[in-house]
């Protein structure tokens, strides 16, 4: 999870880099679904991180159901059988070992989940983070096709005056600091399985230069509505 983070945090430095805010903040949704998982599964047992990684034979098999269903519309070639039955008999045996439930979405998290709530709310409910709800909700706009990811953009000052169709160069502060802070939040998850002396010191400079993120990212933002004003 820390190794993926990494991945999605560069991506972000390059969609930013290239003038897309929405994007970048699209983007960050991944960080923070990843940091609830992480801290979700850091106080369980052993047992139910092995679940989750035996749910992927769970998600192969619905790919290839789905899959065969529609090759042919795709102009693809179809799924080879012995190929099928591979997927479908490593689902058989998941749902075997763990039960019916298994199968069904978050199944492998339904025993540590709010009853009624087996999705990914029910796995936020349980993190020390829920005050940034209201960003991932936000960046929920910029990946589903909602009425707000189309109306209001964070790469325009102004959203009244010109709909955004390309990259600009306003928008950063918040899915630069918000990428820096859960890439922090992960790499500490990350030293509680595993510590060192030196994560003391690894956190320390992670949060100043969390701070010094979004000083910047904020001055250059603020010089751009004050010229905006201006003109």
């Amino acid at each position: 999870m820390q190794a993926r983070s990494c991945q999605i945090a560069t991506e972000i430095h390059i969609i930013i880099a290239n003038g897309f805010a929405d994007g970048a903040m699209a983007r960050w949704r991944s960080l923070y679904e990843i940091a609830v998982l992480s801290e979700f599964l850091l106080d369980k047992p052993e047992e139910l991180i092995q679940k989750y990684l035996d749910y992927i034979f769970v998600e192969n098999y619905y790919e290839a159901v789905e899959y065969r269903k529609n090759h042919d519309l795709l102009g693809y070639p179809p799924l080879e059988a012995e190929d099928f039955a591979i997927k479908e008999h490593n689902f058989n045996m998941q749902i075997e070992k763990y039960g019916s439930d298994f199968a069904k979405p978050y199944g492998w998290a339904k025993e540590y989940l709010p009853k009624g709530k087996c999705n990914f709310s029910g796995m936020e409910d349980g993190v020390s983070f829920k005050e940034f709800r209201s960003f991932y909700k936000l960046a929920n706009t910029y990946v589903h096709s909602s009425s707000k990811g189309f109306l209001y953009k964070l790469g325009l000052y102004d959203s009244e005056e010109v709909m955004l169709a390309g990259p600009s160069n306003y928008g950063f502060t918040d899915p630069a600091q918000l990428t820096a802070l859960f890439l922090h939040i992960i790499s500490s998850t990350l030293s509680y399985f595993d510590t060192y002396l030196e994560d003391i010191v690894y956190s320390e400079v992670r949060q100043r230069m969390i701070k010094n993120i979004g000083d910047e990212f904020g001055e250059v933002d603020t010089k751009l509505e004050r010229q905006h004003k201006e003109m």
